[in-house]
């Protein structure tokens, strides 16, 4: 085959890919709206779970790409009426710690979310969601 025809072929084949998504796709995992009108994104693509967060989160002011093995996940752990779900992404000296806390007790299962921020392992603040959709715990079955 000419050389030519075989570049034309590689370079149709990536476009296909790209414009398919296959190549860089990732699975919604978790998403929460902040009262300051920004959103957190969790999303897994293979082997990484992705943090994402800003007010256009197509275009997120802050994104960490972390190994799944090396994250220190805690998935539906009791803790007096809730269940915690936490998964931490490391940035540096800073955690991002992205949680959903579930009341366990009541009918309704109401669950707070939000993300903890952490500096050296020192807590800092605390930023709270109004909204969210999806479930953290569903960073372990997300392929």
């Amino acid at each position: 085959m000419p050389k030519m025809i075989k570049k034309i072929l590689y370079k149709t084949a990536i476009l296909f890919f790209l414009m398919n998504g296959y190549a860089f796709s990732s699975e919604f995992v978790f998403s929460c709206k902040t009262n300051s009108g920004k959103e957190v994104k969790v999303e897994k693509s293979g082997d990484v779970a992705i943090y994402s967060f800003g007010k256009d989160i197509n275009n997120p002011e802050m994104k960490i790409k972390n190994k799944l093995k090396e994250l220190d996940i805690i998935l539906s752990e009791p803790m007096g009426s809730e269940i915690v779900t936490n998964i931490p992404f490391k940035n540096g000296d800073y955690t991002y710690s992205v949680f959903m806390n579930t009341d366990r007790l009541n009918d309704e299962h109401k669950s707070t979310s939000g993300v903890s921020i952490f500096k050296n392992e020192k807590y800092i603040t605390i930023i709270e969601c109004l909204t969210q959709k999806g479930n953290l715990l569903d960073i372990d079955s997300a392929e």
